[in-house]
């Protein structure tokens, strides 16, 4: 820098100058840095002032305790305040807006008016709703597929003749992702599209647009599938039936492979599998002549292949199947873990959490929420919180001992930002919090459990000046 202000005002670098120089110089860099003319033509926009907030503000009680949170990261508590601050109407003191993590994008409520003044001083975006006409093809390609996205929600076929305008000159990767949002409100609609894109030069493309194709049971293609596995299997009697075809070159250029690559598997039971794997629920639906209901309860206890339980419930991809899966699995388990106790089978516990409350809460019904899990981290749903319902917070409780024996990263904060504040939670935090204090105790366990105990308090003070105010 000393170089590049001696050249500048001086001529030469070669020699050094006195530091009156020195100074005078950066002094003057730094006044004329900010007192440059604007250019012809321009005008310039004066910043609006910022609006008087009638909005109710956070509670102090409240502030001081999520200004503990802000201080010491633990976004899944600042993510619980700000839900609880939007449903409370309640919106963020001045002094806080900064801390808040960029990660964590709060409600305009929480905002308030201030707030918003002030985001749109530092960020002036141009947002998905005021998005109008041809607007969208300029955006970058994320708020393009939010527009997309939101669009194919609430106007399907509005939504493929906006991506026509721009599908050919996408590239393969954005036209992916384009494709994907055919899942929501999929329909015979679709189907022109779909087929086209099965001659898409991208193999991804191709593959996603027969996924979809495959669940519209009037294509040509479920339609010729669900030929072939006629030809091949039938259900009477609750029995499934299968009968050996010779392999036709109809099936070949459909995709179905004639040769096992698996020595251990024949070739007519390879063959047979490969027909089963593309069949979705609407398909079997036709298959079996009947309905949803009637197709999931044929095909959770009746399977017609013995395939992986999590390879039948990607296929099927249905929360009632799922459901059926999960609960006629649970039995009693042995060995020194589970101690002849209810559990869930490892490889259906993700299944079993990524199920509505409503379902979960039938399974508590029929089997208790004492229910074991192998491995109960696997609780967690994603990185973002989610509010546990009493019973499933039970199921929690019941397996937090395992869980705090090898914690992810703020286990603690997140299991007191998502369990129900019940008596009968507060009870067994209470309980945990007093047995944590034994000399007995390990010290490197207690910190976790400390941290649950600790926070989950807070949080209950949270909620109480909310519920005060």
């Amino acid at each position: 820098m000393k170089n590049l202000l001696n050249t500048a005002l001086l001529g030469t670098a070669k020699q050094p100058i006195p530091d009156f120089f020195a100074q005078s110089a950066l002094q003057h860099a730094q006044h004329i840095a900010g007192a440059l003319p604007m250019p012809l033509g321009a005008t310039f926009q004066r910043v609006a002032s910022a609006p008087h907030d009638l909005t109710p503000v956070l509670p102090d009680a409240a502030a001081r305790i999520l200004a503990i949170w802000l201080a010491q990261k633990h976004d899944y508590l600042i993510e619980f305040a700000m839900k609880k601050m939007a449903e409370r109407g309640f919106r963020l003191p001045e002094k806080l807006l900064p801390q808040i993590p960029d990660k964590i994008f709060p409600d305009e409520i929480i905002l308030g008016e201030f707030g918003k003044w002030l985001n749109a001083q530092i960020q002036p975006n141009q947002t998905i709703e005021n998005t109008e006409g041809n607007d969208w093809t300029l955006l970058p390609h994320a708020q393009r597929t939010a527009y997309l996205a939101n669009l194919r929600q609430h106007n399907p076929d509005e939504m493929r003749e906006q991506l026509s305008q721009i599908w050919k000159t996408a590239p393969a990767n954005q036209r992916t992702d384009y494709i994907e949002l055919f899942a929501e409100n999929l329909s015979a609609n679709d189907l022109d599209f779909l087929n086209a894109a099965l001659k898409d030069r991208s193999q991804n493309v191709k593959d996603v647009a027969r996924k979809w194709l495959f669940r519209l049971p009037e294509s040509e293609i479920a339609q010729q599938n669900i030929r072939f596995l006629r030809e091949r299997l039938s259900f009477q009697s609750n029995k499934w039936t299968q009968t050996e075809q010779p392999f036709t070159p109809e099936m070949k250029a459909a995709g179905i492979d004639e040769l096992s690559p698996n020595k251990r598997e024949s070739d007519s039971h390879y063959q047979l599998r490969q027909l089963i794997e593309r069949m979705s629920l609407p398909m079997w639906c036709v298959f079996l002549d009947c309905d949803e209901n009637q197709a999931v309860k044929v095909l959770a206890n009746h399977l017609p292949m013995a395939l992986h339980d999590y390879d039948w419930i990607g296929m099927i991809d249905h929360v009632d199947f799922t459901y059926e899966i999960v609960s006629n699995r649970i039995s009693n388990a042995s060995g020194k873990v589970f101690a002849n106790k209810k559990h869930i089978p490892s490889h259906l516990v993700q299944h079993f959490l990524n199920l509505p409350d409503d379902y979960r809460e039938r399974i508590f019904e029929q089997y208790g929420v004492d229910l074991m899990i192998e491995y109960p981290n696997f609780w967690r749903n994603g990185e973002n919180i989610a509010a546990f319902s009493p019973p499933f917070s039970a199921f929690v409780l019941f397996n937090v001992k395992r869980m705090m024996e090898n914690p992810y990263h703020q286990e603690g904060v997140r299991l007191a930002a998502s369990l129900a504040n019940t008596p009968e939670v507060a009870q067994k935090i209470q309980q945990i919090a007093q047995y944590i204090q034994r000399d007995d105790f390990p010290d490197w366990k207690r910190e976790h459990y400390q941290q649950l105990c600790e926070q989950f308090e807070q949080r209950v003070a949270f909620e109480m000046a909310l519920q005060a105010a």
